[in-house]
């Protein structure tokens, strides 16, 4: 199998998971995030699914590390079972919380950090800028790495004419 027949399997399967999740969530804001490679299904842009996907089968856990996994749907693009059970999805979804994620915001305003740019190829964060939007914010998946980039931020050359928090 050549890299670019592996390359589009990892976004089809991808694509299967985000339809997977959209399905059974219609009301929630869905993203698919991270390595390509092993993906996180994040929800509502607060919270990380307990989930993970090998190959095309998506294995639903009780969000514990190593935790044992609660039942798994393989993914497919045929009809009928695409989208699998709903109640049993419904079940796991109701009976394991999930991991909190967390974003840097500018304090008020709906602005969100979203990555940055670079002035050069340096990745000193003297020669950074970051970039802020109101939509698909970066993720953090501790507190405390929202946190350092705060700090780095905030001891950098980059004038923030508003302070940033951690949401």
């Amino acid at each position: 199998m050549h890299d670019n027949d592996i390359e589009q399997m990892i976004q089809d399967r991808n694509r299967l998971l985000l339809s997977f999740f959209e399905h059974h969530l219609p009301k929630n804001t869905v993203r698919v995030t991270g390595n390509p490679n092993s993906p996180v299904v994040i929800i509502q842009n607060q919270f990380m699914a307990n989930c993970y996907v090998k190959n095309f089968t998506i294995h639903f856990t009780d969000g514990q590390k190593n935790g044992p996994v609660i039942y798994t749907h393989k993914m497919s693009t045929d009809y009928p079972n695409r989208h699998g059970n709903h109640e049993e999805f419904t079940q796991w979804y109701d009976t394991y919380p999930m991991k909190r994620c967390f974003k840097v915001r500018i304090r008020n305003t709906s602005l969100y950090y979203t990555g940055h740019n670079y002035l050069d190829n340096n990745t000193e964060f003297k020669n950074i800028y970051p970039v802020f939007a109101e939509y698909e914010p970066k993720i953090f998946y501790t507190k405390s790495y929202a946190n350092n980039l705060i700090h780095e931020l905030q001891n950098s050359k980059i004038e923030l004419t508003q302070p940033l928090e951690v949401e």
